[in-house]
């Protein structure tokens, strides 16, 4: 998302992009804290699951926004990857 390499990013895609961009971008992060503020004493599945899709929702979408096809190769890798990771994790901290 910071570094652009030449033809391989595109830019927003539709008028009034940059505005859609900030306010889903904004909630997201928003969504993220409160369920880490909230559950942050607790360890369950749900925490670890929301705090693992969230961030890959909003590199996803940033990447999808944005037109760059690096960020979305690298996100369609990272999603399914963290996701997995921190279920696992939360298993076996709930055993």
């Amino acid at each position: 998302m910071i570094f652009n390499i030449p033809y391989t990013y595109i830019g927003f895609w539709f008028d009034n992009a940059l505005a859609v961009y900030i306010i889903v971008c904004t909630v997201l992060v928003t969504a993220y804290c409160l369920v880490w503020v909230i559950f942050f004493r607790k360890n369950c599945l749900f925490r670890a699951v929301a705090l693992s899709i969230i961030p890959s929702v909003l590199f996803l979408f940033c990447a999808v926004m944005l037109l760059n096809v690096p960020l979305i190769i690298m996100s369609l890798i990272f999603a399914p990857c963290h996701i997995l990771i921190s279920v696992k994790n939360a298993d076996l901290k709930l055993k």
